[in-house]
């Protein structure tokens, strides 16, 4: 996944950063479906689609797991000392902040996230 999206992106005329935001966050992404969404076994399907505009880039998230809005997560609040640091859930928050937009939809039992990148 790293791979074709680097180069899709490149070929779409992102810089390096770019690149790297969309690739930290798609692993984000996508991890977070494999390990969540499919509570059940079998098969199932993760699609991606980038697609590039002047003044931005779109990479859609698409899957067949169970309904949720990862956007629907509050912020995480800075905890106070360490002994009330949780582990994990911080994936959300780190694609709101390297994403210009997040949106997210339920179409024909399918989720579908969209992060949004504005160029520079």
């Amino acid at each position: 996944m790293s791979e074709w999206l680097a180069e899709s992106a490149r070929q779409l005329g992102a810089s390096e950063d770019q690149v790297f935001n969309f690739d930290l966050c798609a692993n984000e992404a996508v991890t977070n479906t494999i390990s969540y969404a499919y509570p059940e076994s079998g098969l199932h399907e993760i699609a991606l689609e980038l697609s590039g505009q002047p003044d931005h880039l779109t990479l859609t998230i698409e899957d067949d797991g169970i309904a949720y809005n990862p956007l629907e997560k509050p912020e995480h609040t800075q905890p106070a000392n360490l002994g009330e640091a949780e582990i994990g859930g911080l994936g959300i928050d780190l694609i709101r902040q390297f994403m210009s937009e997040c949106r997210y939809s339920r179409l024909q039992d399918k989720n579908r996230l969209t992060l949004i990148l504005h160029s520079s």
